[in-house]
């Protein structure tokens, strides 16, 4: 409760310190997309294309239907040794009406915190048989469907069951902006000082930054 608390009232405080804490240690950046709609698999190949540029690996949470829909294109990212997460069949909740993409009357509006308990594991049961029979793949880790907005503890048993090691569905703390992004600690001009602590190491997040100013220079450009 006190991390919580200091972490809504002081985020950039909290973060300097954590990353201070590691500053004898190697630097480590998880790069993770989540893969919701036909849109994000349209992506897929010029994001594997920077990726490999960068020489990044990253992870990818899948949905069962998009897979069976697109089986290339996801089949590039295991041909590539990117990771692939469950991230359930059909995504409960994946419609909203404020956005176009997502104002699909096909899309499930059911939300995963919702559906019953016996739903949610055939949700988990059926994506993970899909990426087994599309891919030839078996993952070993879930992320929940919006993150921790609809995490609900039962899905842990049926995680264990299926052999997987993570799970990819909480934040250890959630401030009002979810954590501060990459470009609010540049432009707060503690980044430098922060790799400087971290010598040699520091490497991997400025491939990280490069990576996503890159990355949001394309999408801006596919926006317009």
């Amino acid at each position: 409760m006190v991390q919580k608390a200091a972490t809504y009232l002081a985020p950039g405080g909290i973060y300097a310190a954590l990353m201070e804490q590691q500053a004898d240690q190697s630097a480590y950046c998880t790069l993770s997309f989540d893969c919701d709609f036909p849109r994000d698999i349209e992506a897929l190949p010029g994001v594997l294309e920077l990726l490999e540029r960068h020489c990044v690996v990253a992870s990818f949470a899948c949905i069962g239907q998009w897979v069976r829909a697109y089986p290339e294109q996801h089949r590039a990212l295991v041909a590539a040794g990117h990771e692939i997460v469950n991230h359930t069949e059909t995504h409960p909740n994946l419609y909203h009406p404020d956005y176009d993409y997502a104002r699909v009357s096909e899309l499930s509006r059911e939300r995963f915190n919702q559906i019953a308990p016996g739903e949610r594991r055939l949700e988990i049961e059926r994506c993970h048989e899909t990426f087994v029979e599309v891919l030839d793949c078996a993952p070993e880790g879930f992320r929940t469907p919006h993150f921790g907005v609809l995490h609900v503890d039962d899905v842990y048993p049926v995680l264990a069951d299926i052999g997987y090691r993570f799970s990819s569905s909480k934040v250890a703390a959630a401030p009002p902006s979810w954590g501060r992004s990459y470009r609010d600690v540049l432009a707060s001009g503690e980044l430098e000082r922060i790799l400087q602590r971290m010598g040699d190491s520091g490497i991997a997040v400025r491939t990280y930054g490069a990576l996503v100013k890159e990355l949001e220079g394309q999408f801006a450009a596919a926006a317009k």
